[in-house]
């Protein structure tokens, strides 16, 4: 058979196969119909095709209100998918009749003990063809994710779920209005609603090995759509008997090109519970081992132009490299103390303030911990909840982006033991968006501010390491950022990749970039997602160097990472202040994308005002409005949306129009969101106050003095909603020139008949500035 490869499962390739990528988390199980056909059900057991067929034209032809031709065509149907046709026809089959007969083949299923093996195995998701519960009834921990609904590609990526391609048969029995897809109509409405699915199954197939368990794959659209991108070249299928030619080319269609061969069906699960219950999966938290390097000028070039130490895996293990030259921040050493003592640390700082280094430090210094270490270049793993929730003893360690914010929350709320400590790394915006977690959990967190600039002893210390390798002089003030931007302006000619920093971004280059920017990596979930036939490999060889693909330990995804943050940051910048218009259509067709597919969370954090500025620089409010107006179509029901709408015209408006267009975004998510009180309120509440001053500030009209007082006294009367930002309040209050300092104090100054009715309340505001 033409580019086929068919494998006696006695043969000792076909064990090594299997069990190689089931030990790296990369072998999905695909599940068919013949895993449950003859199973014991609740009233009778799990046909096959030719059975349900029947079965569904008996229910028919009991009909008596059917005349005697139309109860002969009915008998002359063949096709399953035609047969379902009569289920969706009432007049042939009312619907009562039809969930009975369903509920009485395909609930309470009874799997025999070789099956229910297969199930127990360390499995990091199922997909299944099938409507009956025997899956979730074996393995009730999976989360099961079902036809026509949207999902989180994030949040079903850090779980284990049990993809239900054609719907349930307990949601199916429950709720009127639930389908199930077996007609030709209902599988082209599940593609066009399951584009999040299938985009995860996308990447999946791409990147891992499917093995099809019990499936004939006949005509499934669903697979066909995705076959038609990319082939299931790296999938799996069990096979029993020979292969025929109509398998073979139906195999052929869906591009998989491995076949395990078995002479009989009970073989099958017998043989794949014997060579994979012994198996460990690998973990997806590597040991980090430290590698110091001696003091060479060329390793020192590449960690400074780097942005901080340089990761790197080899014989199951992660390396983390420093050069000798490293010097330790002043700040842990100061808070040794009260990284002991407490459960949870956050080191925060701006991007390129050397947290990661820092991280490594805790990672040195307290040995007295069992300790893991998650990269900015992983996730979050089900396995890692685990072990914070189980161990005794031990010091987490997350760099930033690791985690997302629902991870976050969802680590907040474990049972970790007295005796463990976590310590977390944010940057400034993003521990601003997981503060309120914090302080609606009640959570006592020691955090440490590490300025993206070394103190003055760090700096004298620092320069004389490099002055005695006579390389240049760090300059006290100076950003880390931009100290190691300099360097490589200084020693490009030595750097390997120094030819690759001068690059024409198109819009590939450019979604990557953005990505990385925003996260650290992207992952091949985005990717493929944004563009399905994208290839990592061609993409890593364009740009070697400055981005490295590598395999996600204990997933079968691949993350794409860039070597060096300064010209990652300089590129973006550079490209908003000359090509702004390219951006900003660029941007918003990666976000509209992300959201489409699937990656809600991932879209509506890279839509985040402080974000975009950080990345594209302070001054590109202008700019970040015209994304925004992009995205009106996709957006315009979320609050999320409203609020950025806002805090840009915050940070960006002048004329009385555009400051009239932030209140108006402000006053629709109050109104929207007013019985609720969400978090999205309150901030809407802050910011609404703070654009009533920059108007008055432009209008001197005493006509905004009664809203804003309102606005002012509602957030500070719920304080811990916007604890950090009614700080800032405080100090801009303090500042002569700022636009809050003059419109305030025209409020507590006058004389007019609102005054006097307000009096007290005008007066606590002026205690809460205070």
């Amino acid at each position: 058979m033409h580019d086929m490869e068919i494998i006696h499962f006695m043969d000792q390739r076909a064990i090594e196969l299997v069990q190689s990528y089931y030990r790296r988390s990369e072998l999905i199980p695909f599940i068919g119909s013949g895993f449950t056909k003859d199973c014991s059900s609740f009233k009778s057991k799990v046909p096959d095709a030719k059975a349900l067929i029947n079965g569904i034209k008996k229910l028919a032809l009991a009909n008596n209100d059917l005349s005697d031709s139309r109860k002969l065509q009915i008998n002359g149907i063949s096709s399953l998918k035609s047969c379902f046709g009569l289920v969706t026809r009432p007049d042939f089959i009312p619907q009562k009749t039809s969930r009975n007969y369903f509920e009485a083949v395909f609930s309470k299923i009874q799997l025999p003990p070789p099956k229910k093996n297969i199930l127990d195995l360390d499995w990091p998701h199922i997909f299944t063809f099938n409507i009956d519960d025997a899956i979730e009834t074996q393995r009730r921990d999976l989360i099961k994710v079902l036809p026509h609904r949207e999902i989180s590609v994030e949040r079903a990526s850090a779980a284990k779920c049990l993809f239900k391609i054609h719907g349930d048969i307990s949601e199916y029995l429950i709720y009127e209005d639930t389908k199930l897809i077996f007609t030709w109509k209902e599988y082209a409405e599940s593609i066009s609603s399951n584009a999040s699915t299938l985009s995860m199954l996308r990447d999946l197939a791409k990147n891992g090995s499917m093995l099809f368990i019990g499936c004939s794959l006949d005509a499934e659209v669903d697979l066909q759509n995705l076959a038609k991108d990319y082939a299931f070249s790296r999938s799996i299928f069990l096979k029993v008997g020979d292969i025929d030619i109509e398998s073979e080319m139906a195999l052929q269609d869906y591009g998989i090109r491995t076949i395990i061969q078995f002479d009989r069906y009970d073989e099958i699960y017998s043989w794949l519970h014997e060579i994979l219950k012994d198996v460990e999966p690998e973990p997806r938290l590597q040991n980090l081992e430290i590698e110091v390097k001696p003091s060479v000028k060329s390793d020192i070039i590449n960690y400074i132009a780097k942005g901080g130490p340089i990761f790197h895996t080899g014989s199951g293990k992660r390396v983390a490299s420093l050069p000798e030259i490293t010097i330790a921040r002043d700040l842990i050493g100061q808070n040794r103390s009260k990284i002991s003592s407490n459960v949870y640390t956050a080191i925060v700082g701006r991007r390129f303030s050397g947290k990661t280094t820092a991280l490594l430090e805790i990672f040195r210094e307290f040995t007295e911990y069992n300790t893991y270490f998650l990269p900015s270049t992983e996730t979050y793993s089900p396995k890692l909840k685990t072990l914070i929730e189980k161990n005794e003893h031990s010091m987490f360690i997350f760099d930033s982006n690791s985690i997302g914010h629902e991870d976050f929350k969802e680590i907040l709320k474990l049972r970790t033991s007295s005796t463990n400590r976590l310590v977390f790394s944010f940057s400034k915006s993003d521990f601003e968006q997981y503060r309120p977690s914090l302080d609606r959990g009640n959570v006592k967190f020691h955090t440490i501010t590490l300025a993206p600039n070394l103190s003055s002893d760090e700096s004298k210390d620092y320069t004389n390491r490099l002055n005695t390798l006579g390389l240049p002089n760090y300059k006290l003030g100076e950003s880390l950022l931009d100290f190691s931007y300099r360097i490589y302006g200084e020693y490009k000619s030595q750097i390997r990749s120094s030819k690759l920093f001068d690059r024409h971004l198109n819009e590939e280059l450019f979604n990557i970039c953005l990505l990385t920017a925003a996260f650290d990596k992207a992952t091949s979930g985005q990717l493929t997602s944004i563009d399905p036939g994208f290839d990592i490999f061609n993409f890593t060889s364009k740009h070697e160097i400055i981005f490295e693909s590598e395999q996600l330990s204990g997933s079968s995804g691949k993350i794409i990472t860039c070597n060096s943050k300064p010209w990652l940051f300089t590129i973006l910048k550079d490209a908003s202040r000359t090509n702004a218009k390219t951006v900003i259509d660029y941007t918003a067709r990666l976000v509209s994308t992300l959201l489409k597919n699937g990656h809600q969370e991932t879209a509506n954090s890279l839509i985040r005002f402080d974000k975009l500025n950080e990345i594209f620089s302070s001054g590109a409010a202008k700019l970040i409005r015209e994304i925004y107006r992009k995205l009106h179509g996709e957006y315009n029901k979320i609050p999320h949306y409203w609020l950025q709408m806002a805090k840009c015209e915050l940070m960006a408006g002048k004329s009385s129009d555009e400051l009239d267009h932030g209140i108006h975004c402000c006053r629709k998510i109050r109104i929207d969101d007013n019985g609720k009180k969400t978090n999205t309120y309150y901030s809407a509440t802050l910011i609404l106050g703070q654009l009533l001053c920059k108007k008055y500030e432009l209008t001197r009209s005493s006509e905004l003095f009664p809203d804003m007082l309102s606005s002012f006294t509602e957030s500070f009367d719920n304080y811990q909603n916007n604890k950090s930002h009614l700080d800032k309040i405080r100090l801009h209050y303090k500042s002569n020139k700022h636009s809050i300092r003059m419109a305030l104090d025209a409020l507590f100054g006058q004389g007019t008949q609102f005054a006097l009715l307000n009096k007290s309340e005008i007066k606590t505001l002026e205690q809460h500035l205070s």
